[in-house]
């Protein structure tokens, strides 16, 4: 089984409608063949309850993995923190 990695980042700034847009977007991408898809979302700091709900609504159609920053360290480090954790997958999405 191939398992594919999908990394957003979200942070507080973040325009909840276009999260949901991208995050929906991801979800309904056609698999190939035997594919698993995770989608490991690495929180910057504490976000808008709006965007909590995406995130958890999107846990209801593929797994979900939940990289929770406590504070707002910026792109490069929450993308790194991320990394950390996806390169256990065989392939890796990077979602804007």
């Amino acid at each position: 089984m191939n398992r594919l990695a999908c990394l957003p980042l979200v942070w507080r700034g973040d325009d909840p409608a276009e999260f949901k847009l991208s995050v929906d977007n991801v979800i309904d991408q056609q698999l190939t063949g035997n594919t698993e898809l995770t989608i490991f979302f690495c929180l910057d700091g504490s976000l808008k309850g709006s965007q909590l709900q995406i995130i958890e609504k999107s846990s209801k159609f593929v797994s979900t993995i939940i990289i929770n920053n406590k504070y707002s360290r910026g792109l490069v480090n929450n993308l790194n923190s991320g990394l950390e954790e996806v390169l256990k997958g065989d392939f890796l999405m990077r979602a804007v």
